[in-house]
């Protein structure tokens, strides 16, 4: 982990990106851990700057979400350079952002720390989804409420093919 001095010029440089962004850093061979985030992450995230140090990295990402990503940081890691991608991923808020940049921003005698920053917009997963879903779903809550206690669905050739009860 690092000392406090340490902690605080990472936190500097993440807190100069106006995107969320934490830092990560290897423990052992196979996970990563938090070692910082900045103030864009904390306004968005459950997880706050001495809640997110030491936690593994699936802590900030719905399940299944941080596999998807360690490819990516693996990638950096081994290799030292910057590499961004386009990636839906979901946080553990719900959260969705869409493109992530993983950059290398200081060697240790324990390997890189490396930053992971989001490049596009985070979104509310609401706002992501589609207007027209959204509006036959609109459609059928109305429908449903002004209907009887029965309605169904009928094929092309008006056939039954579902009835509610």
């Amino acid at each position: 982990m690092l000392d406090p001095a340490q902690r605080l010029v990472i936190r500097e440089v993440l807190d100069w990106l106006d995107r969320p962004a934490f830092a990560v850093q290897r423990d052992g061979a196979s996970d990563f851990l938090y070692l910082a985030c900045n103030s864009a992450y904390c306004a968005i995230s459950t997880l706050n700057e001495t809640t997110i140090e030491g936690s593994p990295l699936s802590t900030g990402f719905a399940l299944g979400e941080s596999e998807r990503l360690a490819p990516i940081i693996c990638s950096v890691y081994e290799t030292g350079t910057r590499k961004s991608s386009e990636i839906m991923l979901r946080w553990a808020d719900g959260w969705l952002c869409q493109s992530i940049s993983v950059s290398p921003i200081r060697a240790t005698p324990t390997g890189p720390i490396l930053a992971v920053a989001v490049i596009a917009d985070i979104a509310d997963p609401n706002a992501l989804r589609d207007p027209a879903l959204q509006v036959a779903e609109n459609k059928l809550h109305d429908f449903s409420e002004l209907a009887s206690d029965w309605f169904w669905e009928t094929d092309a050739e008006h056939r039954f093919t579902w009835i509610s009860a």
